[in-house]
């Protein structure tokens, strides 16, 4: 400001949220997104379906999430030197209920027992 330099925060740690929202239906399945969440806290994932692994694919969207992407590289700029990948929830379609939100309980595993590999797999 005013040709001052003016001190950080010295922010070296970016954290991503690896999202399991969605809202590409698939073989007649689809999200079933919380009336409680906005939008906009309904962190859309790379993964979009189940057909195939290969990220390649185009069972894979790397175009969804810009603004959290934006926000990463922004910080690398910036000299962050730590970045963490979280998850918050699978992809939707690895759940019973397909709500990334959580089970209906609240207290139950929502992530498919044959899914845990394919979750593992997505934050890989």
């Amino acid at each position: 400001v005013n040709n001052i330099t003016l001190p950080g925060l010295g922010l070296n740690i970016a954290r991503y949220n690896a999202g399991g929202s969605g809202y590409r239906k698939y073989d007649n399945a689809s999200m079933v997104p919380s009336p409680t969440i906005p939008k906009w806290k309904q962190i859309e994932g790379f993964w979009e379906d189940w057909n195939s692994t290969d990220p390649s694919s185009t069972s894979w969207n790397w175009s969804v999430d810009k603004r959290q992407r934006s926000m990463l590289l922004k910080a690398q700029e910036r000299n962050a030197d730590t970045f963490e990948l979280f998850s918050n929830s699978p992809m939707w379609w690895m759940l019973y209920n397909h709500n990334p939100s959580g089970s209906a309980s609240g207290s139950t595993d929502n992530l498919q027992k044959w899914n845990y590999d394919k979750h593992a797999l997505y934050l890989a």
